[in-house]
């Protein structure tokens, strides 16, 4: 059909009025196809056609939310008011280079606040993170965790010849009872 035509005979707010005034290279659906993904690496465009979001409007919501996505998308708002969906961030960020990097550096940075946190603890003396250190950073020194897979003086385990005795012997005596019953119950 026509744009003209489509156009003309349709009425507002109705699916062919928006088919017929979607463009090839717009980035809403289009006759129940949807177009590849829109290049956002610079700019997002809302439905009325102006910018939604800069890629430094983005930069700024993630170090605000501490690089987590869905804490980012509650420091934007979108054209209706409400929050932007962490969705709506983690796209963003995966097609855009530069707040890829700036995810990398915040997360970089939350790494090196662990480790001052790990260093003042072991400072302290609290012996969880001493542990944790050893275990992990100690590992060339010896302060590797040990599974025992004997018993004392390189015994088994487990004695599954005398638990195998053991049943036997239960079962028998289990047996004799249910037998000495029955032939009582038949006396009876």
């Amino acid at each position: 059909m026509p744009k003209d035509l489509a156009r003309r005979d349709a009425k507002p707010g109705t699916k062919r009025v928006r088919d017929a005034q979607a463009k090839p290279d717009d980035t809403r659906q289009t006759r129940g196809k949807r177009n590849s993904k829109p290049d956002i690496t610079d700019k997002r465009q809302s439905k009325q056609g102006g910018l939604l979001f800069t890629v430094e409007q983005i930069r700024q919501a993630l170090i605000a939310g501490r690089g987590i996505y869905a804490q980012a998308a509650r420091y934007l708002t979108g054209p209706n008011g409400a929050p932007m969906s962490r969705r709506y961030v983690a796209d963003y960020v995966n097609r855009t280079p530069e707040l890829l990097e700036t995810v990398r550096q915040i997360e970089e940075a939350r790494l090196d606040l662990a480790e001052a946190k790990l260093m003042d603890k072991l400072e302290q003396g609290f012996f969880p993170a001493v542990r944790f250190y050893l275990t992990t950073k100690g590992k060339d020194r010896g302060y590797v965790p040990r599974t025992e897979a004997t018993g004392k003086d390189g015994a088994p385990l487990f004695d599954y010849g005398a638990l195998a005795a053991g049943i036997s012997d239960e079962i028998a005596r289990l047996y004799d009872r249910i037998a000495s019953t029955s032939e009582a119950a038949a006396i009876h």
